[in-house]
């Protein structure tokens, strides 16, 4: 962390390649992905508190189909979203992902917190040819419960 404001963070997953056998005989790996990421916190006024957070997925898989960026075999995703906390007891979270969007709520009281998350999927390509409607997964909700000591 450069400082209080600012959060810098990397990760990469699969770093050995995931192999996966599925039950019908198709087997499939996946290659390391590279997470790099920043986060920027800003309190506009006492009790309030928002968050910008902006990460880029490095792939190594020749993902054409979905990519936002392209160079050669590798490609890049860019994710950005925004959180604002009232009085640490509500959250209320916005994203963008590639071309899905997300928001959410959150609540917390004392120890339990409790949290709804909805991604509409193809949000911003639900005319785009490239996808056709069977590939579309329409929204997915999470909804969680937490309890911190």
């Amino acid at each position: 962390m450069p400082g209080d404001a600012v959060t810098l963070a990397a990760v990469v997953h699969d770093l050995t390649t995931t192999f996966i056998s599925w039950n019908n005989g198709v087997r499939e790996s996946v290659l390391p992905t590279i997470t790099t990421a920043a986060g920027f916190n800003f309190y506009p006024a006492p009790r309030h508190a928002l968050t910008w957070a902006l990460d880029l997925d490095w792939n190594f898989e020749n993902r054409t189909y979905d990519a936002q960026l392209q160079m050669g075999k590798s490609t890049a995703e860019l994710h950005t979203g925004l959180e604002y906390w009232y009085r640490n007891t509500v959250a209320l979270r916005a994203g963008v992902g590639g071309k899905d969007l997300d928001f959410g709520l959150g609540l917390r009281y004392r120890h339990f917190g409790a949290d709804y998350a909805a991604a509409l999927n193809r949000f911003f390509a639900a005319s785009d040819p490239s996808f056709p409607n069977d590939s579309n997964l329409d929204a997915t909700h999470l909804v969680s419960l937490s309890y911190s000591w």
